[in-house]
């Protein structure tokens, strides 16, 4: 498989809500950085260790239930991936973050909302 492919792979797992599917995707030495300053997952070990990852994944699919990923672009070279994509959601139930972050509950507003955003993978 291909670097474009598990990045289609990664995201088609992601917008069927498949948290096993899209961890199975991942590097063992992967790094995930959350927008939230401090917050970083560092190798699959990670996901087990705190469950960090798929509490993340779990909030935001409970959160936001409708959320769904299109890529607009999806630039290759050699072994890296860069992807462009529009992410739509409704906020539909509230998002308890973990402990530490701030806010720590966020109230669901129940409007859609779209946010782009771009990303670079390395197979």
């Amino acid at each position: 498989m291909n670097s474009k492919e598990v990045v289609e792979k990664f995201i088609a797992a992601w917008n069927g809500h498949d948290t096993d599917a899209t961890a199975a995707l991942l590097d063992p030495d992967f790094v995930y950085v959350y927008s939230t300053p401090g917050l970083v997952n560092q190798g699959v070990e990670s996901l087990d260790k705190d469950g960090m990852l798929k509490r993340v994944w779990a909030i935001t699919q409970t959160a936001l239930p409708d959320c769904h990923v299109e890529p607009t672009n999806i630039i290759t070279e050699g072994d890296q991936v860069v992807v462009e994509e529009i992410e739509t959601d409704t906020m539909k139930n509230p998002a308890v973050l973990p402990a530490g972050t701030i806010p720590q509950r966020i109230v669901p507003t129940g409007c859609r909302t779209p946010s782009s955003s771009r990303s670079m993978r390395r197979d």
